[in-house]
């Protein structure tokens, strides 16, 4: 039985608002039970749940989505600090807005691509624990200093620096962390957290501007408006630091849970090296001139002539080498070598290697991409 008017009426005895909340609540945990179920039976899934439940993954995917939420967070609350009125705003305009949150947007530009090369130098992890404690060095400066343009200015740039820190290490770590037949769906469910955690972020802040109100009669004095006050913004940028703590303690365990560097090679990469068959292909690409070796990235080594890669070698069972399309063509057509074991429709070919009797074929495909690329 529905009793009473407005937002105080009840339906049995419960309020309104109490059993839109419960409904809200029930539908969002049955349709999130029914998405897991549902994925777990794909044979395609969205989501791969074994993928994303690897110790090196999923604390990546969780930093990623509270980046998104972080961000979020802030962008839906300093236009509302900015152009709602003093005392507890600024009273300002679309263009204040706009100049205040100005160095965030310049620094994420620069710094976005620049920390590609910092990530480069001092690796993932490192790099996402820079991130994360200068994001909750910015946090928390907003949560201490929101009283001027300028310093809020200056904590948005800071910001800026550690969330492109963490969310790009946080890429980066996914990406070396998963193996290269799921490297798709792996990125795919990290840009879904980041999406998810977008979402969350302006609906709490809503919620927080929402319920921390204080009201102002306008003019005529009849009629009064409701503003966010002080602790409102407080609570938003204090959930923002305490999120950036979170992800300090995240980033230290994906440090000390870091991988072995390889681990996202495959089974069939995994060969040995210091083998009669490595060793005697390596002794003889090496007695060419401005040849240079270094490990490849997915393992064993990789050889280079005017710092550009001829191709690697997995050990003593398997060469892949770049070719140009033709070329590669020719090769795939001719059977001197296979298309890539992992991208066939690319410039590389694989070839596997059996026994020692492979080796001359293997020398000559480095001999062919050697007379291809030392001039160059």
């Amino acid at each position: 039985m529905q009793t009473g008017g407005g937002n105080n009426s009840k339906i049995w005895g419960i309020s309104y608002s109490t059993l839109q909340i419960a409904t809200f609540l029930a539908a969002g945990i049955i349709s999130l039970v029914s998405f897991i179920v549902i994925e777990k039976r794909s044979t395609s899934p969205l989501v791969d749940f074994k993928l994303l439940l690897n110790r090196g993954i999923l604390p990546a995917d969780i930093l990623i989505l509270i980046v998104g939420l972080s961000m979020f967070l802030v962008f839906q609350t300093i236009p509302i600090l900015v152009i709602n009125p003093p005392p507890f705003g600024f009273g300002g305009d679309a263009i204040s807005t706009t100049r205040i949150q100005l160095p965030f947007a310049l620094v994420l530009l620069v710094f976005g691509p620049t920390s590609g090369f910092i990530i480069s130098k001092v690796g993932s992890t490192k790099s996402i624990i820079i991130g994360t404690v200068i994001s909750t060095v910015g946090f928390f400066g907003l949560f201490s200093f929101h009283s001027t343009g300028f310093m809020l200015s200056a904590n948005l740039g800071i910001v800026s620096v550690g969330l492109s820190l963490t969310g790009i290490g946080a890429q980066n770590t996914i990406v070396l962390n998963t193996p290269r037949q799921s490297s798709g769906i792996s990125l795919g469910m990290a840009s879904l957290l980041r999406i998810v955690g977008s979402s969350i972020g302006p609906a709490v802040a809503a919620m927080y501007l929402q319920s921390y109100q204080y009201k102002v009669g306008n003019i005529t004095g009849n009629a009064q408006q409701s503003f966010p006050n002080a602790e409102a913004y407080d609570l938003i940028f204090l959930t923002a630091a305490i999120l950036s703590l979170v992800s300090i303690l995240l980033a230290i365990l994906l440090r000390l849970s870091a991988p072995h560097k390889c681990q996202n090679q495959l089974p069939e990469e995994r060969g040995r090296m210091n083998t009669p068959i490595t060793e005697t292909i390596k002794d003889e690409v090496l007695k060419w001139p401005g040849i240079t070796t270094e490990p490849n990235r997915f393992g064993g080594i990789e050889f280079l002539v005017n710092k550009k890669e001829m191709g690697h070698l997995h050990g003593e069972r398997l060469a892949d080498l770049p070719f140009p399309v033709e070329v590669r063509k020719d090769l795939v057509t001719s059977g001197h070598a296979l298309p890539h074991h992992i991208y066939p429709e690319s410039g590389w070919v694989s070839y596997w290697i059996r026994n020692s009797d492979d080796i001359p074929a293997v020398v000559d495909l480095f001999k062919m991409q050697y007379e291809r690329l030392k001039f160059k």
